[in-house]
């Protein structure tokens, strides 16, 4: 499979399981947000609804879809890593041993460096996002560019700072 076609995929299944799962995580973080700690999930749910109805669980959307790039950099990079590695450590083998086509523990290695590089790289090129959509959880009448906006004024995407 080409790296084209396996970003079209990784994309279209974090695209339906982000808008699949961002009211449970829209919920889980105002209860986090929550000053007073008192507010059980029932009443977070009802409050929300009542609010803005079902359209309030989807609040923050762009920022998660903004996290597909993530998960798709890191699939990305790891399998182009793992076959690096692959065709490296099995430069000297012979046609014999690829026929065997057993796991070793060097192959244990590789996958985890494999996994551990490509996450980091994609954490560092993508991190943001989580905390854009904090931002826009937290903010009840707050447009997209505006929280944008002020995270960089405050010279950070720290969303916490930037509501001081």
């Amino acid at each position: 499979m080409s790296y084209r076609f396996k970003c079209n995929v990784f994309s279209c299944i974090g695209f339906v399981a982000c808008t699949a799962t961002n009211p449970i995580w829209f919920v889980k973080t105002r209860l986090q947000l929550d000053s007073n700690g008192k507010q059980s999930t029932l009443d977070t749910i009802r409050t929300i609804y009542r609010q803005s109805g079902i359209k309030g669980f989807y609040k923050g959307m762009t920022a998660s879809y903004m996290g597909i790039s993530e998960t798709v950099i890191h699939f990305v990079i790891y399998e182009a890593v793992k076959k690096r590695l692959q065709d490296w450590s099995h430069s000297g083998r012979s046609l014999a041993d690829e026929e065997k086509d057993e796991k070793s523990t060097s192959d244990f290695f590789q996958f985890m460096i494999a996994g551990a590089l490509s996450k980091t790289v994609a954490t560092c090129i993508a991190y943001p996002h989580g905390n854009v959509f904090s931002f826009l959880v937290n903010s009840i009448s707050c447009s997209r560019l505006v929280v944008v906006n002020t995270m960089l004024e405050h010279g950070s995407m720290n969303p916490y700072l930037c509501s001081m």
